[in-house]
């Protein structure tokens, strides 16, 4: 509402607001003459300076969030980079012992020369081709028979839906 204040200029860049306020009057707010005054009030903003602010903190707030979600991920990923490198530098240490004492480790193969992981792989390759010949016959959805049965099925289920979807018929 307007209040019809005065506006008073005072040192330090202070503004003092003068308000004429009357028992029972328009600004208090039990509206009674009863010796009580009950003032609320506050600054009144803009709606446009309020919807420009609030566009205006939310754009920056993104920005800041995002920025903050980013350095994060990049941290946590020079922490795994840095514990991978380390795992792969232990790791290495062994083997260059190994070679050096002469007992150079041979990968893992079998009598025949072929390794298991190939053996595996030919494996899971013969499966699925023998697998493949042995599939079923589809089953031909068109050439089956209509029933009673089947039909009074359909028919009440197609009732049951249009009793949801035409609510506005009942």
């Amino acid at each position: 509402m307007d209040s019809i204040a005065q506006n008073l200029d005072r040192p330090d860049r202070v503004q003092e607001l003068v308000i004429k306020v009357k028992d029972g009057g328009s600004f208090d707010s039990d509206m009674n003459e009863n010796g009580r005054m009950i003032i609320i009030g506050g600054p009144k903003d803009s709606f446009w300076g309020y919807a420009l602010g609030t566009l205006f903190i939310r754009y920056f707030g993104i920005f800041i969030v995002l920025s903050i979600l980013m350095l994060g991920m990049i941290f946590s990923g020079k922490i795994f980079q840095h514990l991978e490198h380390k795992k792969a530098k232990s790791a290495s240490k062994p083997e260059s012992q190994t070679v050096r004492a002469g007992k150079a480790e041979t990968p893992n193969i079998a009598d025949n020369g072929i390794n298991p992981e190939m053996a595996t792989a030919v494996a899971v390759a013969l499966h699925l081709h023998f697998s493949g010949s042995r599939a079923s016959d589809s089953m031909h959805l068109s050439s089956l028979r209509s029933t009673a049965w089947s039909q009074q099925g359909r028919a009440q289920i197609m009732g049951e839906r249009s009793l949801m979807y035409n609510r506005h018929k009942r």
